[in-house]
């Protein structure tokens, strides 16, 4: 470790002494990323006319970074995921076409927030990317986030008082069945503002294969091996989404919101055929499901600012989720069930924040009410009702001396449930401490230390037993208990208005927690669980470099990353060294913006599971003529059968590798669409509130 700070305090060193000779660096407020200079001729001076002085466009926080999106990047962007692929964060891959975004290192959840609420998908690509001041990247994120939090993208933007706003965004595959197409309109008078979005997604994709290969070793010591190939699959989909939203704000005192919205979800007849060969046997196999969901979710919001320097906000959301599933699974003997699903949940948040200069004081309270009732019938007779509920406090503040900032908190979370015998009742102190120093104007360090509770996925401490294959089981386990986390990390940064270099060390520690386990029974079945176990361990090394070749025109954007994982269970131990590595440019050429993306996707070990997910390249541009973009990308040219996942099972009862193929994901060409039109003056404020939404169901 000594010698990798040496190394890394070198390396800033000497990019510190080459860009000192290269240029003179000008200080501006964080507030104002540029700005322009004008001087007045006088007789025997020398005079500049204009000088544009251009500050850094990265600021470093304690929790993560805000980043000021240049004008060019707002101008050529037609929704949030379009910006944020432009601006090529790291460890995060952005997929403007499909609308997602993936945590590359399996950190945790993404959450994108619009002024400091939770943003939907139908919501980003509404939004309009001129009306972005600025980004908060959040890598770090504070203990008000709650659990499961890995990163935070909190947009701040400008809001309309007058006027309004219709547009469609049309994403579709041209060769492919795939499609994603959202309708908006806002209107805004006044302190009142009334939108509506439609939004509708579909999928057909014929060309996935698995092809896998497993060794089963049986109780009298001989190996089983059987291996499985996909003939055909086809999955398909198809979402409709309506929402409907009232605000009431007034950018001096207070903000009301009230939102509605439904979502439907339907997959019909999503069916697979594969050979099954065994030492003895060979046979067809079939495997048919189909499910259809509705989520109706109310949203209530409200700010409140008390006096000039304090405000309260609250939120209560209720969200009701109904699932119907049919399975029909055929290797060697029919295996059919079917899932009747409902979830109810009500999650309610209160904060208060005092702004005592120079530090900022915050404390909240937020809680989670959920009940469960998932009946399963046919081959599969379970009926798992569980109540399930989340209580988290914290108090945290934040604040400024001279070249350090800083960030600290502590926050208590306490999670339980019930299901018929079995329960848990667990609590976890969660102290947080970051501290950012700024030891010249562009070279900053930055250390972190916090802890923080693990909660398995409800499905996995149901009581229901699921059979995977004609060896293979899937087994809830209900006395699996939460586990605390402990990450601590130090991260060194240099900035320039046309340089950013970032390094992060980080090392994660996952104390008792749920494993895999598998069972071997007396009849030679194989059942997955999961169960707390010694340790899980994470150490990393990554570096994030970007670098404006010629302001506003061309843009290169390199990271990479070492990792290593260390597993250690009851009655295994499975250690893995991993590479990542992305890749960035994009280049502005008047009404045409041309990108390129690459990765190398996310190869990790948890438990006794390795997985490398597939790589990705996207190819593309834009072109844009007044309220209308056009933009055509092209995913993983030259590659006819894209491997999407390579994964493996260390077991020492069950050693398996399976490997999917999705040939339509190879030369996918994807085609948007973007119109928006605006009328009425529009003048600018402050907040605004998206929804949240509960999508957990609980179903294995």
């Amino acid at each position: 470790m000594k010698k990798l700070l040496i190394l890394l305090l070198t390396t800033f060193g000497a990019q510190s002494m080459l860009f000192a000779t290269s240029r003179i660096q000008v200080e501006v407020s964080s507030e104002m990323p540029s700005d322009t200079i004008k001087t007045k001729e006088k007789k025997g001076e020398v005079v500049l006319t204009e000088v544009t002085v251009e500050a850094a466009r990265v600021v470093q926080k304690p929790d993560g970074q805000v980043i000021f999106p240049s004008k060019k990047q707002c101008e050529t962007s037609n929704n949030g995921y379009s910006l944020l692929a432009k601006l090529a964060l790291p460890r995060l891959r952005v997929d403007e076409m499909m609308h997602t975004i993936t945590a590359l290192n399996n950190k945790g959840e993404v959450q994108i927030r619009i002024n400091g609420a939770l943003a939907s998908k139908d919501e980003m690509i509404s939004l309009n990317p001129l009306q972005i001041k600025s980004i908060e990247f959040v890598d770090n994120p504070s203990i008000r986030y709650g659990e499961n939090v890995g990163y935070v993208l909190n947009i701040r933007t400008l809001k309309a008082t007058y006027g309004g706003v219709v547009g469609i965004n049309l994403s579709n595959s041209l060769t492919a069945v795939n499609g994603n197409h959202t309708a908006y309109a806002k209107l805004n008078r006044g302190n009142s503002e009334f939108s509506l979005s439609y939004n509708f997604a579909y999928q057909d994709f014929k060309g996935n294969r698995t092809t896998s290969k497993a060794d089963y070793l049986l109780n009298d010591g001989t190996h089983y091996i059987i291996s499985r190939n996909d003939i055909s699959a086809r999955t398909r989909f198809f979402m409709n989404g309506l929402q409907l939203k009232y605000s009431l704000a007034d950018s001096a005192s207070y903000h009301f919101q009230a939102a509605f919205s439904t979502d439907f979800s339907n997959t019909p007849n999503a069916d697979k055929t594969y050979n099954t060969l065994t030492p003895t046997a060979v046979w067809l196999s079939e495997l048919r499901t189909s499910d259809h969901s509705f989520t109706p979710t109310l949203d209530l919001f409200y700010y409140h600012k008390l006096g000039k320097t304090a405000s309260l906000t609250a939120n209560v959301v209720g969200t009701a989720i109904r699932t119907k599933e049919n399975n029909y699974h055929k290797e060697e003997l029919p295996y059919i069930y079917k899932v009747d699903g409902r979830m109810r949940s009500l999650y309610t948040e209160l904060i208060y924040e005092q702004n005592l200069r120079p530090v900022t004081l915050s404390a909240g309270i937020k809680g989670t009410l959920k009940r469960i009732e998932n009946t399963y019938t046919g081959d599969v007779q379970s009926l798992n009702k569980m109540d399930y509920s989340t209580l988290y406090t914290f108090v945290e503040v934040k604040g400024k001396w001279a070249k350090l900032s800083y960030m600290t908190g502590v926050g208590l979370t306490n999670a339980r449930y019930k299901q018929s015998d079995a329960k848990y009742n667990y609590s976890l102190f969660r102290p947080k401490i970051s501290l950012n120093y700024a030891l010249t104007p562009s070279f900053a360090v930055k250390y972190s230390f916090e802890t923080y509770e693990h909660i398995s996925r409800i499905a996995m401490i149901s009581n229901t037993k699921i059979r995977e294959n004609s060896r293979e089981w899937r087994v809830g386990n209900p006395n699996i208990v939460p586990n605390r986390v402990v990450d601590q990390s130090i991260n060194f940064s240099y900035t320039l208005p046309r340089f950013y270099n970032m390094v992060d060390v980080n090392l994660r520690i996952n104390s008792n927690p749920n494993m895999s386990k598998y069972i071997r029974t007396e009849d030679d079945q194989f059942y997955y669980m999961q169960a707390n176990q010694k340790s899980i361990k994470m150490f990393y090394v990554s570096d994030y470099f970007n670098f404006k070749i010629i302001p506003d025109v061309l843009e290169i954007t390199l990271s990479g990353g070492i990792y290593r994982f260390l597993n250690k269970g009851d009655d295994y131990k499975h250690y893995l060294t991993s590479y990542n590595f992305q890749a960035n440019v994009n280049a502005y050429l008047g009404r045409w913006v041309l990108t390129a993306y690459a990765d190398n996707g996310w190869k990790f070990c948890e438990g006794e599971s390795q997985s490398h997910s597939g790589s990705a390249i996207y190819v593309g541009g834009s072109y844009q003529v007044g309220n209308l973009q056009l933009s055509l990308y092209l995913q993983n040219p030259f590659m006819q059968h894209p491997k999407m996942e390579h994964s493996y099972i260390l077991n020492r009862y069950v050693n398996k590798e399976s490997i999917v193929r999705g040939s339509q994901f190879g030369n996918l060409i994807n085609f948007n669409l973007a119109w928006k039109l605006e009328f009425g003056h529009r003048k600018h404020n402050g907040k605004d509130h998206q929804m949240r939404k509960d999508k957990d169901t609980g179903i294995m």
